[in-house]
């Protein structure tokens, strides 16, 4: 492994230092997603989403520029560098964060971070854009409700600020 923050010479050099020296180049949350994924032992598995071939996902180290790329959204004045830097951070808080994916067999779909607690912290809940849009949007919302439960916690909090209209809209459909 080597860690680094500069993306830069992750983008241009990771390919060839894996070649050359089978040295996995990667950022902060990559390094502690792929660490933690191992301290789990497969205790993880994936499980379909209402009855759709959605599965959903931890988020998995490499990932996380791509991942800022499809859910940015530019409309809420959101920057490139500042969601990614967001996304590596919350990716980093692991175990008390999970950033988790929802996505179809091609493409990512919709992303969520929860923070465990008594009242589970959703710091990010992002979908694609597009005619599935309000669909996504509630599946991943019901998602979100029934993790209370999972985790044993009394409440849950959307905090993102930049969530997207149709998870706005979908708070009340889905009992938030």
């Amino acid at each position: 492994w080597l860690v680094t923050e500069d993306h830069r010479f992750r983008d241009r050099c990771a390919e060839a230092v894996a070649r050359i020296a089978d040295v996995h180049v990667v950022s902060i949350a990559d390094f502690l997603v792929a660490v933690d994924s191992l301290a789990l032992d497969g205790d993880y598995s994936p499980s379909a989403l209402m009855g759709t071939d959605i599965a959903v996902r931890l988020a998995e180290p490499g990932e996380f520029d791509d991942l800022a790329r499809r859910f940015l959204n530019q409309r809420a004045g959101e920057s490139f560098s500042e969601f990614r830097s967001r996304l590596h951070a919350l990716a980093a808080a692991v175990p008390e964060t999970r950033l988790t994916v929802f996505a179809s067999s091609e493409e990512p779909l919709a992303i969520a971070a929860i923070r465990s607690g008594e009242v589970l912290e959703v710091p990010i809940c992002r979908v694609r854009r597009g005619a599935y849009e309000p669909t996504l949007a509630r599946q991943v919302l019901g998602w979100l409700r029934s993790q209370v439960n999972v985790e044993d916690a009394l409440a849950i909090r959307l905090t993102d600020r930049s969530a997207g209209r149709w998870v706005v809209a979908g708070l009340q459909l889905e009992g938030f």
